[in-house]
């Protein structure tokens, strides 16, 4: 897929206000979106569960 290129224009305040936003989201991600460590284990095991059908019906075709 080819690189699309889009100009912005922001003023100082906007470009401000969404870096401290982005900063703030990877503090979030790296806390795990403030969810346990548990719901991200279920969430692999999920993940891999659904990986592990799609893969089996396709070998099953």
């Amino acid at each position: 897929m080819p690189l699309r290129r889009i100009d912005l224009s922001v003023s100082p305040d906007e470009f401000e206000d969404h870096r401290n936003g982005l900063t703030d989201m990877t503090k979030e991600v790296s806390n795990g979106f403030r969810l346990e460590p548990e719901y991200w284990v279920g969430r692999a095991a999920g993940v891999q569960t659904l990986l592990k059908r799609f893969t089996e019906h396709n070998y099953e075709e």
